[in-house]
């Protein structure tokens, strides 16, 4: 048996491949950001995509044991589950870095430039992917809550900023990597189709802004 572990998050490029016997079928494989659950004993128990289709894992038993009773967010690879189907073959999981958002003030804000590929709400989550200019070293990755402001509407708006500290890397390489905010915080204070979320990016070409519903 092939023992399959979660594989932490690397500001690198990487490459996925589904491989099959030479003259055999490769199944469709899907790549995504999605929630990987574990039971009591540790094993993983379902694949929930961020609209929600939720689906078992076939090959549960070929990953190594996790943290019981847990919420992971990965970047994933899976089969495309067939018609009808409610089974999934996982392939490749990699951990994706979810922090809360926190409160901070100017000073404590470190907003080094980063390149940024995609900004889209998936769920429960803000998701970003960007690229980080690097030779490897450390980078320091949050998400800080500037607080709301009135919208003219009469909603409010949530103003959240990417922070990031490069640190002594030096920018030898770009390396990419995907983010997500969970939002279950803000599920007792913002409204659903009346308030919004802009998220702030400091890019080498300049402040990159993007409003997504909430």
């Amino acid at each position: 048996m092939t023992s399959h572990r979660l594989a932490p998050i690397a500001l690198t490029a990487a490459a996925f491949a589904a491989c099959g016997d030479d003259d055999g079928y490769a199944p469709p494989y899907v790549a995504d950001l999605a929630e990987i659950h574990t039971t009591a004993a540790g094993r993983i128990s379902h694949l929930v995509r961020d609209n929600g289709d939720t689906y078992g894992v076939s090959n549960a038993a070929d990953w190594s044991t996790l943290v019981p009773d847990t919420v992971y967010r990965v970047y994933a690879i899976y089969t495309a589950p067939e018609s009808g189907s409610r089974q999934v073959d996982v392939q490749q999981l990699a951990s994706v870095f979810s922090p809360y958002a926190v409160a901070m003030t100017d000073a404590q804000m470190k907003t080094d430039p980063v390149q940024v590929t995609a900004i889209w709400r998936g769920g429960e989550y803000v998701n970003l992917s960007i690229t980080l200019p690097t030779d490897g070293s450390r980078h320091a990755l949050a998400f800080a809550d500037r607080g709301f402001t009135a919208l003219p509407s009469g909603g409010r708006l949530l103003h959240i900023t990417l922070c990031h500290d490069a640190g002594s890397a030096s920018p030898n390489y770009p390396a990419t990597a995907y983010l997500s905010m969970p939002l279950w915080p803000y599920a007792g204070v913002m409204t659903r189709g009346t308030d919004s979320i802009e998220v702030t990016v400091y890019t080498a070409q300049g402040v990159r802004k993007q409003r997504l519903p909430y």
